[in-house]
């Protein structure tokens, strides 16, 4: 009886472990399912990716194209407007490139002109210290040698006054060398 028992018990383990593998391959098989649908999702979702990125780049191809057209006609059209935009903007270059130099030329002149100037008042200062007796004085070479020392601080005075700016580069309103001119 007791090996009866036992026999049945066996019995009972035997079958429930047999159970317990059927489900565990019937769980493994609807997993196997589901990964096998998932990859095929996947697929489907890869093709469909790819699809889409091909219509993209055609797209994308298509409205270049377009644009060129559109470019060329809109550059066929306007030909003469970019000529005169051209011309105004090399005309306007070339009025910034004057102004440029004339400034500089200003500059430079005004300095010459303060260089000259104080060369002069310097020698202004010499003859003042002498007295009308004390000139008269003075030898014909001494007198020569102060003329010599004022003509050129004369010379470059008179230059720096003569030098002006063309009209074309004053302001109308202020009359000052304008920075930045442009021709309309």
């Amino acid at each position: 009886r007791a090996q009866a028992s036992e026999r049945a018990a066996a019995g009972r383990r035997l079958k429930q472990e047999r159970e317990a593998a059927a489900r565990r391959e019937a769980a493994l098989k609807a997993e196997a399912g589901r990964a096998l649908e998932g990859r095929d999702e996947a697929e489907a979702a890869r093709r469909t990716a790819e699809e889409a990125r091909v219509a993209a780049e055609e797209a994308r191809l298509t409205a270049e194209k377009v644009l060129a057209k559109e470019v060329a006609k809109a550059e066929a059209s306007h030909a003469g407007v970019l000529e005169i935009s051209r011309a105004r903007l090399m005309a306007n270059d070339k009025l910034r490139t004057e102004a440029s130099q004339a400034r500089k030329s200003a500059k430079e002149q005004q300095a010459a002109a303060e260089v000259a100037e104080r060369d002069a008042s310097a020698s202004r200062a010499k003859v003042a210290q002498l007295q009308g007796e004390e000139l008269e004085h003075l030898s014909a070479g001494q007198l020569e040698a102060l003329l010599d020392e004022n003509i050129p601080a004369l010379a470059r005075i008179q230059k720096a006054r003569l030098a002006t700016v063309p009209n074309d580069l004053l302001c109308p309103i202020t009359l000052d060398i304008m920075s930045d001119p442009v021709m309309a």
